[in-house]
């Protein structure tokens, strides 16, 4: 009998030993278990984000388009407020594929860091006149006789104080209302 009992006991050991095995694999399984049901809430959470994402990038677009439909309206108001003093060709302020600022001049499209020194004096007096400047300062030595006496009678129309230094003799080319004033003769 000794032996019947020692084989139950070693069936019992066995089956203890087997059922904490059985214990550690279920542990496992369920943190397997665990990690699958985890997985499918990310990827579920990961599709929900992703529909944000989408209606997120749809907002930003929307909004760039906005705006640079705002910018349109700013750029082509101060463009046409240029143009009341220029004297020849048309400000250019656009924003539809990047930004230019330039001068419509003789036919052609010049950037502003084209522009020459008497086109830049020119255009920076349009540019002061559109952004309401109260008094104007030109330097005009760069500009001949021609461009001066035309670019001041544009700039007599507007209702601002304006300076221009020049070496050119203005009393052939300044018309009504400047005053010519001679410094160190």
């Amino acid at each position: 009998m000794s032996a019947d009992i020692k084989m139950m006991e070693d069936q019992i050991e066995g089956m203890v030993t087997k059922g904490k095995k059985l214990r550690a694999d279920e542990a496992l399984f369920l943190k397997a278990l665990g990690i699958d049901e985890e997985t499918e809430k990310t990827r579920q959470d990961r599709d929900a984000d992703s529909g944000k994402v989408e209606t997120l990038k749809a907002e930003i677009k929307d909004l760039k388009k906005k705006k640079q439909n705002s910018l349109k309206g700013v750029a082509a108001a101060i463009s046409k407020k240029m143009g009341e003093v220029l004297p020849v060709g048309d400000a250019v302020f656009s924003v539809d594929n990047g930004v230019f600022f330039g001068w419509n001049y003789a036919g052609k499209k010049i950037p502003y860091d084209g522009l020459s020194g008497g086109q830049a004096q020119i255009f920076n007096s349009a540019l002061a006149h559109a952004l309401q400047a109260n008094i104007l300062v030109i330097e005009a030595g760069e500009l001949d006789d021609d461009h001066l006496g035309s670019t001041l009678e544009e700039l007599a129309k507007v209702g601002s104080q304006i300076i221009v230094n020049t070496c050119h003799p203005l009393q052939k080319v300044a018309p009504q209302p400047f005053k010519p004033v001679v410094f160190g003769g």
